[in-house]
């Protein structure tokens, strides 16, 4: 009597499938960066909207929405002029650094809320800036 072979289980797994194509998109990534640059790769994240235009975004809604504690007690972090800092809405709407919509009422002192971020963050005295300030200058004034 002769016995039929069983063909099953002679073809490739899923998984072996699923890694060799993620092997190969790798290969490609690889290839390309090392003959075109890698900037031509990863050129495009660059083009995303940056920390303070995200912000500015953010401020806006709450501005729009008279959202107070959001725009005046939140300390988002963003680069300007090449530095990072913390800084709330009002400080960039002040500034200049963002155009959105502004709460209808002043924020008031923001000098308690900085210290206890320098604080409860643990921020460096010297490097570290909220609002334009470093956390020595927060520290020295009176609530």
């Amino acid at each position: 009597m002769i016995r039929k072979r069983d063909k099953r289980g002679q073809g490739l797994s899923s998984e072996t499938i699923i890694i060799l194509v993620i092997a190969v998109i790798v290969l490609v990534i690889v290839v390309l960066g090392f003959t075109r640059g890698w900037d031509w790769v990863f050129g495009g994240f660059a083009k995303l909207p940056g920390d303070l235009e995200k912000t500015g975004q953010a401020c806006g809604f709450a501005g729009e929405n008279n959202l107070k504690t959001t725009y005046c007690n939140e300390f988002k972090e963003v680069k300007i002029a090449g530095k990072n800092q913390r800084v709330n809405c009002e400080y960039l709407a002040k500034n200049n650094y963002a155009t959105f919509t502004t709460l209808t009422e002043a924020c008031g002192s923001i000098t308690k809320l900085a210290q206890d971020t320098c604080v409860n963050e643990r921020l460096d005295d010297q490097k570290d800036m909220i609002n334009g300030e470093t956390c020595t200058v927060w520290k020295a004034k009176t609530a």
